[in-house]
């Protein structure tokens, strides 16, 4: 498992349901990004160009991200958990 696939399976381990809609985690940019382009929304404040800036510069250290689900997703992000 490689690419969009193994960051979307990596994210899916380390997320977790904080409150009402809100879930989160320790999340590598790559991990962040396979999650948003899974359909999760991220949570306003989030600095999302921030986050792509180092991804872009190969920062890869983990940093906390908090997201909603939209829609029915929920299954399909914590389906494998």
């Amino acid at each position: 498992m490689t690419g969009k696939t193994g960051n979307l399976s990596r994210a899916k381990k380390k997320i977790s349901h904080m409150y009402g809609k809100i879930w989160g985690g320790r999340l590598t940019p790559s991990e962040i990004f396979a999650l948003i382009d899974a359909g999760v929304t991220p949570r306003t404040g989030q600095a999302i160009d921030y986050i792509k800036e180092r991804k872009d510069h190969g920062n890869c250290k983990p940093s906390w991200f908090y997201f909603e689900l939209r829609g029915n997703i929920l299954g399909n992000i914590t389906e494998e958990k």
